[in-house]
């Protein structure tokens, strides 16, 4: 009886696992249509994630936006604004002053960010009643600010002319420029008809001349009057 019921069993065994691979096909292709979808949407996320078209998007949405623009505008406006200044051209500083105040007019939903949110409520003169110390103040840290810089700008300008002075008097105490201008001031004493001018012009000979012997570099007492002379006369005697 064991026997024939194993044989039984072995030969039931296949028909068994048919009949419940028949009956899984449904969840199979449920299962693989899942899987499918789900590779279909990798592919698509990695097709838009992907460094090309992630940077693309990202460009086209800062090129598209109005605050990009507006703060291009003020940006550039007011470097232009400096550089004018700077270059001493307040003609054209007014212009671009004028131009960034047009420009802002453009951008009304950027009006917040520069502290003009109230115009879209009220007139202009009321908003500029309704902040006038505010208004007042900014006038005084502008004052305030420019002052300072011109002062800065005042001191390296002072400080430049320094500098070239003090090379340009090095440059003429060499040794042998004092020789070249002892032997010019020597020519225009022997070519001056005036008598005085004529000594005046011997003596400073002499003294660029002994300057020049004991190594120069030392503006002395003697050098001085040559020195004034040569300054005042636009570098030349």
């Amino acid at each position: 009886m064991s026997v024939t019921s194993d044989r039984n069993d072995r030969k039931n065994k296949p028909e068994n696992a048919s009949v419940s691979i028949s009956e899984n096909p449904p969840d199979q292709h449920k299962t693989s249509a899942i899987i499918q979808a789900s590779d279909y949407r990798v592919r698509v996320l990695r097709r838009f994630t992907s460094p090309q078209n992630f940077g693309y998007s990202m460009l086209s949405e800062i090129l598209t936006t109005e605050s990009f623009w507006f703060w291009t505008l003020v940006i550039v406006q007011s470097g232009l604004i400096v550089w004018f200044v700077e270059t001493a051209n307040p003609v054209a500083a007014g212009v671009t002053l004028g131009t960034l105040i047009v420009g802002i007019a453009f951008f009304p939903t950027q009006w917040e960010t520069v502290g003009l949110a109230d115009l879209h409520n009220m007139s202009f003169p009321a908003w500029l009643s309704n902040n006038a110390w505010v208004l007042l103040a900014a006038i005084g840290c502008y004052l305030f600010v420019g002052v300072g810089w011109a002062t800065f700008r005042w001191w390296l300008l002072v400080r430049q002319i320094r500098e070239t002075y003090e090379r340009s008097k090095a440059a003429w105490l060499a040794p042998g420029n004092l020789r070249s201008t002892a032997t010019m001031l020597r020519s225009h004493a022997e070519h001056c008809p005036e008598p005085s001018l004529r000594e005046k012009y011997l003596l400073w000979s002499e003294a660029c001349r002994m300057a020049a012997a004991e190594g120069g570099h030392q503006l002395t007492h003697e050098l001085k009057p040559v020195w004034k002379d040569y300054v005042t006369s636009g570098s030349r005697l």
